[in-house]
């Protein structure tokens, strides 16, 4: 079962978060594909920002998408 470190108590966090298999640190990365979903990137990232338990990491993948998801995840993450 996974524990908190000891300088990283996580009382109060999400029960699913405080019974983690394996090791870690509890730390979250998220990683978010984006394809031919621009409209829908900066709620999503600020959804993400938002959470209460934060991200460590966030990873936006952009599959080439013709619509510019890269340049709107790039403007939404240097706002937040």
């Amino acid at each position: 079962r996974w524990r908190p470190p000891p300088d990283r108590p996580v009382d109060g966090a999400e029960p699913w978060l405080r019974n983690l298999e394996g090791g870690g640190d509890g730390t979250i990365a998220v990683i978010m594909p984006c394809f031919k979903q621009r409209a829908f990137v900066a709620e999503a990232l600020r959804s993400i920002a938002a959470q209460t338990y934060p991200a460590a990491s966030i990873t936006v993948v952009d599959d080439a998408s013709p619509d510019g998801c890269a340049e709107e995840a790039t403007r939404v993450l240097e706002e937040l």
